[in-house]
């Protein structure tokens, strides 16, 4: 019998995403493995409940149009522009389309998310954020904003940003022994996931300080680690 497939391959797997040689040989190893036949039965059982959900689900609450508003007043540049709120599909672009975005719809019920969040989130999140920060750092930008102007503007809203995180993490700190072991697991890896993926990005930002479109990805990112932590919160009621 073949090795366990990861994780991975297994989702593949529920998605059709492999070919055919590589499904067969899945499929060998499923006949012959009873706990990879089960973890494939609820890979499915989530897909087909994830397909039930609304396409798309916004945040309950949006800090960034009071981010906006705080610095308009200072300076009314791009940045502030940037902040303004974007539907999910908007913010997620050509991603918005895969199969894995129709059938995993992230922030939706809080118990359901945070296990698909598990799975998808360095594809939706990471690999965009990579892939952008790439195109950003070439030399020539396009009329790019004088660098401390543009990181006066992040600064501030990142700081807004900072705050509401380090109160809902330490409201989860006091609570978080209510959550159920494997619910503190995916949660804390996907934590894990957002902090390496706003490291990088903020990497970038450093080599190309005046690029206002950095700065939106990294508090795209922020966002998505708040909503993360919310969806915790909300599952310990």
């Amino acid at each position: 019998m073949m090795e366990h497939p990861i994780e991975s391959r297994l989702h593949d797997y529920v998605d059709d995403a492999l070919s055919p040689a590589e499904r067969g040989a899945i499929e060998d190893h499923l006949a012959e493995c009873a706990s990879c036949r089960e973890q494939v039965e609820r890979l499915r059982a989530l897909v087909g409940a994830l397909a039930a959900l609304p396409r798309e689900v916004l945040p309950t609450h949006d800090l960034r149009p009071g981010i906006a508003a705080r610095i308009a007043p200072r300076r009314p540049g791009r940045l502030a522009e940037l902040l303004a709120p974007k539907s999910a599909s908007t913010f997620w672009g050509p991603f918005a389309d895969r199969t894995l975005w129709s059938a995993r719809v992230p922030l939706a019920a809080a118990a359901v998310v945070l296990v698909v969040l598990s799975s998808v989130l360095t594809l939706l999140l990471v690999t965009p954020i990579r892939k952008k920060a790439a195109q950003v750092q070439a030399p020539a930008a396009q009329t790019a904003e004088a660098p401390a102007a543009v990181l006066a503007e992040f600064r501030g809203a990142e700081a807004g940003y900072l705050r509401a995180i380090g109160e809902l993490e330490s409201a989860l700190g006091t609570r978080g022994s209510q959550l159920a072991p494997e619910t503190i697991a995916i949660l804390e890896r996907n934590l894990r996931i957002i902090d390496a993926a706003l490291a990088e990005s903020r990497a970038a930002l450093a080599q190309a300080p005046a690029n206002p479109e950095l700065a939106r990805i990294i508090l795209s990112t922020y966002e998505q680690k708040l909503e993360l932590l919310r969806q915790a919160q909300r599952t310990i009621g």
